[in-house]
Formats: C-alpha cells, structure tokens, sequence
C-alpha cells in the first residue's frame, strides 16, 4: 500500500475514535463535568489554575449556550472542543515531516495514540493536551521549518505554552535536539540556531511564569509514585512495555537505506508488539474498575512523550543521517500506523461505550428518585468507577440540564442551609493539607436553575437495588 495511502487510513481510524469518544462524552470524565458546569453557570470561561488554553477550547460551547439551552447538544459540543486538540497536534506533525522525513511521524503517533492510550480518556487535563500540541513543535525543531509551516508551528508552540508548565521541559529539549542537528548539518545552520535562541525563550519564559500553589504541591516525588500506583501499574504498564518494544524495532529499522519497497522484521516484531499492547488494554478498557483513577496517568505523560521524542531525535541526528531524504525501505515504516490507528480506535471506543453506560445508570438513578439531594455515598454502584469521583456531581447537572431536579452532593445539607459546597475533601493524591480554595465550589446563582430544588435528602432505601450494580 502506498505511504500516503497508510496515512490517510491511520487518520480515518484515528479521526472515528475521536468522534466515537466525544459522543460518548468521554471528554466529561473526571474533571472534564465541572469545567462544562463551570463554563455555563459562570457564562465565561473556566481557566484552571490559569491554563489559558481551556479559554479557546470552551468559547464555542459558550457561543452555543446563547443560541440552545439543549443540554445535550451543549455537552457535544464541548466534547468535540477538547477532541480536536489531538486532531490539531497529528495533523500538525504530519504537516511539518510529510515531505523530508516521512517515516518519522511514527514517533508522535506511537507515543501519543499507544504509550499514552491509557490517559486519553482524561481529554480536558492539561498535561495530555501539552503531549499533543508539542510534538509538532518538536519535530520542526528536529528536522527543520519550511516557512509556510511556520504560522503552523508557531501557532501549536504558542497552544502549549498556555497548556501547562512542563512544557518548558519540551521546550528545552527542543531547542536542545536543534541546536545539535545545526551542528550536526552543514545546511540551514544559522537558522536553526535561531529557532533554538526563540525555543530556549520560550522554556525561560514558562519557567519564569509564577506557579499556582496546586502545582507547586503536585511537584513532588510522592505524587508521582502514587500516580504510577494507580494509574501506570497493572495493565497499563504492561501495554507500556509492549510500547517500548515497538519504539525499540523502529528505531532499529530506521537504520536499513536499502532500496527495497519490503517490511523489515523489525516493523513486523513492532506490528505484534502494538497489537500485544492494544489486547492487553481491551480487557483493561471493558471494565471501569481498571481505569477508575486513571486521571493520574496525566503525571506521566510528558516523561513517556520525552522517551519517544529521544528515539526519534536519535534516528534523525544519528541513526538514519546519510541522506536529507529517505529510502523506499524507511519509508516501509508507515505500515505499522494503520494498526496503532486501530488499537486507538477498539480501546478509546470500549472506553465510551462503558462511560456510556455508567451514564445511562446514573440518568436511570436521578430519573426514578424524588427531587431532592443524593449522598455521593449512597450511589454504592459507583464504587471503583469514574464516577466514583468528585466529578460525578457537576456531571449529574450536566446530564439534566439546565434545570436540574436532583443533585448528587458530598455534603447535602451543607448546600440546602448555605446554597453552596466544597464538591470534595477527598482529593485523588495522598497527602492531608488540601488547602480550601483548591477543592471547586458548587453554588446556586449561576446559569443553571438550582433555586427550586427541594431540600429533601434521599436515602439509601429510595434508590432502586437495580441500580446498585456497576453496568
């Protein structure tokens, strides 16, 4: 098969999987619910920790509020916003290595779409959305910029500058990789060690941007390690593993320049690799006990991305240097897309339909109970889930509408007597000094209609049984 034909059947998988997730909702898992509620109870945008991009990417949902109040058109459209950051990220870095170095852009896509599958499901964390916006970035800076590309570039390193503050890592290991291949490569010289001078800046200037006092408390060993707990050990790791093994096979692969049109072994021992590591994550994606906490994926995504931005930085600038193009046997790389493309597709589309279907349990609960306030402990199905999480509260508003007849609440009789509640104490990291400001507020006056709720608690009892099930 033609490379471009290989590529073009990667992004019709890769493209269906993201639609697949945002009419599943699946951007609304976790923390994604309370910054749709945010968003349209505010009526402006909700900006975390002052990461700006989440302005771009809630603007259309808040144009949209204006013209329907359908909740569920609202929740598509804000789905679809933080699914395109991952569209963005690829076809920028096809965009920038399609005509030189083709065969590269297996890089982003084995790390982004099979080594950081596992996070995915959390679309609205800043630190999954750097991943994608910086590879571009990275690449340009690898293997250099044609000046049409340029407001492309700019416009993805301007994106993750605003995402999070790890990107000054990436930023600094760009200008790094570009500073080497000026040295390393009689062409372009002064011009790479210009954009390494503007990439160097931009790593200066995220660091000199002030951190709130979240981040400075997530800047931790113990952090990290209870997030590999959680979230990388298990199955995860192993499809981890298996992601390694690929990177190891192409990295060796690149190394043949023959004229041969033929698949080496090693992109067909890196074939059975992605496949091993897509079999282990289907069963892992069917049940929501595995992937309940898998939030705290986000904490190891810019150093799984700064593996495979080595390996292909390797390739470039050592491995595969003897020509400014790339033989046909290189080239032949592009075959393992279509695979990841699929793996991408089954398992992030496993994950929407049992968010699907943690959903419909939750609607079902709320429609067959009076009008009133449910403890979060009483939903006892949603134990080990995503649901089991703060989230599942300002998702209960958003699933209703804008007049909501129940809530799902820690604390219902904090709310009825104050018209407003600290979501949740319990915070997904181990530690006991959650200062009060940083656990997000629910309370009457906004866009959504909470005035005429009664101040009724319901109990246990009142639940159906049925319900009580994990779906």
């Amino acid at each position: 098969m033609p490379r471009f034909r290989l590529v073009q059947v990667f992004f019709l998988l890769f493209l269906i999987a993201l639609a697949v997730s945002a009419l599943a909702g699946l951007p609304l898992t976790w923390d994604g619910a309370f910054d749709l509620f945010k968003t349209l109870d505010a009526q402006s945008p909700y900006i975390p920790h002052n990461r700006l991009i989440n302005a771009a990417l809630e603007l259309p949902v808040l144009a949209s509020s204006h013209l329907t109040q359908n909740s569920t058109f609202l929740r598509m459209v804000f789905c679809l916003s933080y699914a395109l950051v991952p569209a963005a990220g690829l076809a920028a870095s096809w965009l920038i290595c399609r005509e030189k170095h083709p065969s590269i852009f297996v890089w982003p896509v084995l790390s982004c779409c099979l080594a950081m599958l596992p996070g995915q499901a959390g679309f609205c964390f800043e630190a999954i959305m750097c991943v994608w916006l910086m590879w571009p970035v990275f690449l340009a800076a690898l293997i250099g910029l044609r000046r049409s590309h340029l407001p492309v570039a700019a416009l993805m390193a301007l994106a993750g500058f605003l995402a999070y503050p790890i990107t000054a890592v990436l930023f600094a290991l760009s200008a790094g990789v570009t500073v080497i291949a000026a040295f390393t490569s009689p062409t372009n010289r002064r011009q790479r060690l210009y954009g390494a001078t503007v990439l160097g800046l931009m790593a200066v200037a995220r660091m000199l941007v002030p951190l709130t006092e979240y981040e400075k408390q997530h800047l931790s060993i113990q952090v990290v390690l209870h997030a590999f707990r959680v979230a990388v050990l298990g199955l995860p790791l192993v499809a981890l593993a298996f992601s390694l093994v690929g990177l190891a096979c192409l990295l060796n692969s690149a190394r043949n320049h023959s004229e041969a049109r033929q698949v080496s072994k090693s992109d067909y021992v890196a074939i059975a690799a992605i496949l091993a590591a897509g079999a282990t994550l289907v069963p892992w994606a069917l049940d929501p006990r595995q992937w309940a906490w898998e939030l705290a994926y986000r904490f190891w995504a810019v150093p799984i991305a700064t593996v495979f931005m080595i390996a292909a930085a390797l390739e470039v600038l050592y491995v595969a240097r003897s020509s400014d193009h790339e033989s046909p046997s290189q080239n032949t790389r592009l075959v393992v897309l279509p695979f990841i493309g699929g793996v991408f597709l089954v398992v992030l589309s496993l994950q929407g339909l049992v968010w699907s279907r943690l959903t419909d349990s939750l609607e079902r609960t709320l429609s067959a109970v009076p009008a009133g306030c449910i403890p979060r402990v009483a939903l006892v199905w949603t134990t080990h889930t995503p649901l089991e999480h703060w989230g599942a509260a300002p998702y209960a508003i958003d699933i209703q509408g804008r007049k909501p007849k129940t809530l799902i609440l820690d604390n219902c009789r904090e709310f009825f007597s104050t018209g407003e509640t600290r979501l949740s104490k319990r915070m997904l990291l181990p530690r006991h000094d959650v200062r009060l400001e940083d656990i997000p507020v629910l309370r009457r006056g906004g866009w959504f209609d909470l005035a005429d709720i009664p101040e009724t608690i319901i109990s246990l009892r009142q639940l159906k049984p049925q319900e009580w099930a994990a779906p």
